[in-house]
């Protein structure tokens, strides 16, 4: 291991300690590094669990023809779009939690002030919560000047027409 390496896993040691102990026992898993020219890096920390001996049996969460995520909604997988997988902030996870439980129930399309609300979310537009976010267009959408969104369409939700390729 190189020495940026061993200072780079003390680091997340750190931080995931520091969130532990500050956020009440929640696990850590990326930091945000703002820069002076404004712009802003994600780092995501690698998994936590210990690498099973046989890989090749253990099927990924995020692989796959369905949508998946983790409990917290903090990372989704959606196999349709690309990037396939996303990690998002607890807000926007909040937001794509209610997303998700409405394309369940068939009822994809929640309006943004809902969405914003129940979140208990301090932005007034999506768009602000999830600004410079590969999630904003591709796994959030939105209808054009309506105020509602929804999830991407999956292939099998399209109804089939009948009529053969």
């Amino acid at each position: 291991m190189k020495p940026t390496d061993e200072l780079w896993e003390g680091l997340i040691r750190e931080i995931r300690e520091y969130a532990r102990r500050r956020y009440g026992g929640s696990r850590a898993i990326g930091v945000y590094i703002h820069l002076a020219d404004g712009k802003s890096h994600y780092e995501p920390f690698p998994d936590e669990t210990p690498a099973p001996r046989d890989r090749a049996r253990v099927p990924r969460w995020n692989s796959g023809p369905a949508p998946a995520h983790l409990s917290d909604f903090r990372q989704i997988y959606w196999p349709d779009v690309s990037p396939q997988t996303f990690t998002l902030s607890e807000t926007q996870a909040l937001v794509v939690k209610q997303l998700w439980d409405a394309w369940q129930r068939g009822e994809p399309e929640v309006a943004q002030a809902d969405l914003l609300r129940r979140a208990g979310s301090e932005s007034g537009k999506l768009a602000d919560l999830f600004k410079g976010h590969a999630a904003w267009g591709t796994l959030v959408r939105w209808r054009g000047n309506t105020g509602l969104y929804r999830l991407p369409v999956l292939e099998e939700d399209v109804p089939d027409s009948g009529e053969a390729a």
